[in-house]
């Protein structure tokens, strides 16, 4: 059944990609098709992700097939559009075969580093070799990932004499050592790109078969000038630099994240996503800094080809070839490699006056609502008069509301189109305000050509890590993984979700406060086996860090709130509030029926989303910028704290009694006192069993997977000294240091008992092989050696019981059957043949 939903899970994006994709299909000639295709990736991306968290929920140990399945899926049902839209020929083999190979080709070897720690750790017993084999691996891929990545898209030599003279002419004026010049694309594909092979020796210079077929010499020799920049830029300093980065990075995967995983096995897997998250945070930042050095880049490219327009005419086709908007949003932007094609013409034509056709009078769908562009300034009228004759300046002039602002104020002006339905011109001003005007379909084509002559007049929007959109999202998507590695799917689930894909002040907020608030109430109520002291510290530093992280990430955007985050601020308050009602109901049902203080402790001990939800409500509420939400904070807090004493324990204490429990005058309860004769810290297990003398203890932990079976186990130790691991289903103590151990040795149905010494675990005296049977319990006599281990058998699903003397062979089994419901828990009598 699992099976199925993470199958099924991973085919609904592939599915959505071709139903969507129908739609695209059909607006070929629309203006506005670039920035539906932007959004046609955006809403895929997010949902593929959403639905692989879902799969990981039902069940993560298919993700590993799972997610793979679901990109293939998602480029499968994408495919007819993309080959309508950019009038391809090749087939869908060929198509996922060269996606493959460009993916290996880029990201290969940061895949596999992302995924070392998870492999060494799977490796068990073979962990050193497999260290061994991929750290080879790794430092030989990053030795030579030039010819690796030349090897994978089967690059050969470029052969073209016409493009000599051009190409030789950059080479004169630059820095660097001729490069070696290569091609490379698949036959019916469309890929337009160009790529830069720094190294120590000669460099290299890749372009793709699309490239040389449509561009024109002197854009080609642009192009090359552009990759002959990069070249310049990574000198033997900065490689030398990236190559010890890449050799540390080596080092913290195959050593000390597997390392960890071996010493808190019940964070391993946490460990490893985490691992794999800081890698493709590395990557995005680093991806990041790199798009500086493309606008560093073009202006070198000017220099180095002399051509201005050259260049801005082959970055504006290979715009238009990949149907990609010319202007993006600014979060976008931050976290792209490259910085938008209108930023980059902006920068190489600087100085360059905009070119003519302005004004422009943009009409609106709105009634009496216009947008002019001049040279200077855009301009939003509203309450404009139908006969208002359609002069600009006119048009100021009769216009109920005129808003001006001027372009160096503004760090966004873009068209905005969803997969389908109405075109919106956006604009953003530097303080973050947003206002969005809907344009009829006639004025989309005339606002497009307007906003590329007013590109290179806009301001630049702030950068700096703090206001790099990755830096939230891998905060978000970190609390996700381990809320779901730990099993602790609650609040913040499915805002870190919210937040994941709406990086707004209010979910983070709430993502930030959920996650503090869930780690403490879990810390009050820890699981046994599954946390120890240790890890509980571990775990609390790393989510209360993170949610601190989101919170003044939330505080420090709090004047970028604009129209888009009044959805986030909604789906926020909608998910706090379906979490918070239940657990608040039921609460209320327990006090209103009278149950007695008892229950209202367990129940407000049962319903931790009924303080988590509220704290994540009163964080966000703080941050909506009205007088109401603030008192709706207020109350929300005060609310948040009542099941937080309900279920303290000094409620407990005074309140803590349960009417029908002591209903009857034959119970009745009296004072009693304890005092601690041993104590064994550190211990998180539970099944307390003592020697004879009580100076030793054995507890159970939690059965944890190892390979295809769970191993279960017992910590024995004494409360003077630590503590060893045995692996055993029951164990009895058959005096000091000396215990009887029922386990499974192998991968087989039969248990077995062994004897061991405290001292010496390994040291078994004596061991006996039982018939097979669902075990349930051993019983032992430390004073006569005499064993009782019981269960069920079958065919007849009857109670068992195998008896025995250590250090003897005989057995006896005796077989009840149950009269009533099978598997249930057998009790014998010792002695009476009664069960």
């Amino acid at each position: 059944m699992r099976t199925a939903a993470v199958l099924l899970l991973s085919v609904v994006p592939g599915v959505l990609a071709w139903w969507w994709g129908r739609r695209l299909a059909a607006l070929a000639d629309d203006a506005a098709l670039p920035e539906r295709l932007a959004a046609y990736r955006s809403r895929l991306g997010r949902v593929t992700i959403t639905l692989l968290v879902l799969a990981t929920v039902v069940a993560h140990e298919h993700v590993v097939w799972g997610a793979p399945l679901a990109l293939a899926t998602v480029l499968a049902g994408g495919f007819p559009a993309r080959k309508a839209l950019l009038r391809e020929e090749w087939g869908l083999f060929a198509y996922l075969s060269h996606v493959v190979r460009l993916a290996l080709a880029t990201a290969g070897f940061w895949m596999l580093l992302a995924a070392a720690p998870a492999l060494v750790h799977a490796a068990g017993t073979f962990r050193w070799p497999v260290v061994v084999l991929l750290a080879a691996l790794l430092l030989a891929w990053n030795a030579a990932y030039p010819r690796v990545f030349l090897a994978l898209v089967h690059a050969r030599p470029l052969d073209r004499p016409d493009l000599h003279t051009c190409l030789t002419a950059v080479i004169e004026r630059a820095r660097t050592a001729a490069p070696r010049l290569y091609r490379a694309g698949t036959s019916g594909g469309r890929w337009a790109n160009a790529f830069a092979f720094p190294t120590t020796g000669t460099p290299s210079v890749l372009f793709t078969n699309t490239l040389l077929d449509l561009f024109a010499p002197d854009e080609l020799a642009a192009v090359f000038a552009h990759e002959v920049a990069h070249l310049e830029h990574y000198d033997r300093r900065r490689l030398f630099r990236w190559t010890v980065v890449n050799w540390v990075a080596i080092a913290l995967g195959l050593l000390v994240v597997p390392l960890l995983m071996v010493r808190f096995e019940g964070w391993a897997g946490v460990l490893g996503w985490t691992w794999a998250l800081l890698v493709v945070l590395f990557l995005v930042l680093k991806l990041a800094s790199h798009k500086a050095h493309e606008a560093e880049s073009d202006r070198r490219a000017v220099v180095l080809c002399g051509d201005p327009e050259a260049l801005a005419r082959a970055l504006v086709k290979l715009h238009v070839l990949a149907r990609l908007p010319r202007r993006l949003e600014i979060d976008l932007e931050r976290a792209a490699s490259h910085p938008s094609l209108a930023h980059r013409i902006q920068a190489i034509r600087a100085g360059v006056s905009a070119p003519p056709g302005l004004p422009v009078v943009l009409s609106s769908s709105t009634l009496g609502a216009l947008v002019i562009l001049d040279a200077d300034r855009v301009h939003r009228l509203e309450g404009v008069p139908p006969d208002a004759p359609a002069d600009p300046a006119t048009l100021r002039d009769r216009a109920a509301v005129v808003q001006s602002i001027a372009y160096p104020e503004l760090v966004d002006l873009r068209v905005r189109a969803p997969l389908a339905g109405e075109v919106l011109l956006v604009a953003t001003d530097r303080a973050g305000r947003s206002w969005s005007v809907p344009l009829r379909p006639e004025s989309v084509a005339a606002a497009q050509a307007a906003l590329d002559a007013v590109d290179a007049r806009l301001g630049r929007s702030p950068a700096g890590l703090l206001h790099h959109p990755a830096v939230p999202v891998m905060v978000a998507s970190a609390i996700v993984i381990v809320s779901i590695a730990s099993g602790n799917l609650g609040v913040a689930v499915p805002l870190g979700l919210l937040a994941l894909f709406r990086p707004a002040p209010v979910p983070l907020a709430a993502t930030g406060i959920t996650a503090i608030a869930g780690v403490l109430l879990a810390l009050r109520d820890p699981i046994a086996g599954v946390f120890t002291p240790a890890l509980h510290s571990g775990a609390l530093a790393t989510l209360a860090g993170l949610g601190g992280v989101i919170v003044w990430l939330a505080l420090a955007r709090r004047r970028t709130e604009g129209e888009p985050h009044g959805v986030a601020t909604g789906l926020t308050l909608a998910v706090l509030g379906i979490a918070a009602i239940p657990a608040w109901s039921a609460l209320l049902w327990v006090a209103m029926s009278g149950a007695g203080g008892l229950r209202l402790h367990q129940a407000a001990r049962a319903a931790p989303s009924a303080t988590v939800a509220l704290l994540g409500l009163a964080g966000a509420l703080l941050l909506v910028p009205r007088r109401p939400a603030r008192w709706a904070a207020a109350i929300a807090a005060i609310l948040a704290v009542v099941p937080l004493g309900l279920g303290a324990g000094w409620f407990h204490d005074r309140f803590g009694y349960d009417p029908l429990a002591t209903a009857g005058p034959a119970l009745r309860w009296s004072g009693g006192s304890l005092r601690v004769v041993g104590q064994a810290r550190g211990v998180g297990a539970t099944g307390l069993r003592l020697s004879p003398s009580g100076r030793e203890y054995a507890v159970r932990s939690l059965p944890r997977p190892e390979g295809r079976r769970w191993l279960a186990s017992f910590l024995i130790g004494r409360f003077d000294g630590g503590h060893r691991e045995i692996e055993a289903y029951d164990l009895a103590f058959l005096g000091d240091g000396k215990v009887l151990a029922l386990a499974y040795p192998g991968p087989g149905p039969e248990p077995e008992l062994r004897v061991a010494a405290l001292d010496d675990l390994a040291d078994s005296g004596w061991h006996r092989t039982l018939p097979r049977f669902a075990v349930q319990a051993l019983s032992a006599d430390p004073a006569t050696g005499a064993w009782r281990v019981s269960g069920w058998g079958s065919p007849d699903d009857a109670l068992v019981v195998i008896s025995g003397h250590v250090g003897r062979d005989a057995v006896a089994t005796t077989a009840w059957r149950h009269p009533g419901r099978s598997e249930s828990r057998g009790v014998v009598v010792p002695g009476t043949g009664v069960a």
